[in-house]
């Protein structure tokens, strides 16, 4: 039986950029035949795959240095592969950092996020307040048409800064009772 797997930024609905390269005959020759193998049309293999039935945690990035694969990606993408097409069906977990395709393995937090979910099944709980770090203002379409809601689990907004709310409405604070 296969343990917990975390799979960093997976083409796992194939890959929009293989689609877009394969009319050239270099692309075999550069990347290998697998390559070629990972488009987004119904015979490529990750369409082949399925759902897994294992514990399953997928980080995806969601910051590009390459803005011409960038622009051929639908969505945030990390330069290689869109977010969306990270996903898979029967996955337990998924996470977007904010790192390109080829730091993810470089940097602490996604790290961080691999080692906790091997070790505890999890990644990190998102934080569940907006944190205003700088002075903001933030105006909305009027207070009966967004509202910003803390679910009752946590208090709304961390106001670091100054920070000006008009025309929304915030709820459901923790209240500590």
């Amino acid at each position: 039986k296969l343990g917990r797997v975390v799979m960093l930024a997976p083409p796992n609905q194939g890959s929009e950029i293989v689609d877009r390269l394969e009319r050239f005959k270099w692309l075999g020759r550069l990347m290998g035949p697998a390559a070629a193998q990972l488009g987004t049309g119904p015979g490529s293999k990750p369409k082949q795959l399925g759902p897994v039935d294992y514990e399953v945690g997928i980080l995806a990035g969601s910051r590009s240095w390459n803005l011409l694969f960038s622009r051929w990606l639908p969505g945030v993408d990390d330069g290689k592969v869109s977010v969306a097409s990270t996903r898979v069906e029967g996955m337990k977990e998924h996470r977007v950092v904010p790192c390109s395709h080829t730091w993810l393995l470089w940097r602490k937090k996604p790290v961080d996020e691999v080692l906790r979910f091997l070790s505890e099944g999890a990644f990190t709980p998102p934080e569940r307040q907006l944190v205003v770090s700088k002075a903001m203002t933030i105006s909305g379409p009027g207070a009966d048409k967004l509202s910003i809601s803390g679910n009752g689990a946590s208090r709304v907004i961390n106001a670091g800064a100054d920070l000006s709310l008009t025309n929304l409405t915030i709820r459901d604070g923790y209240s500590g009772s």
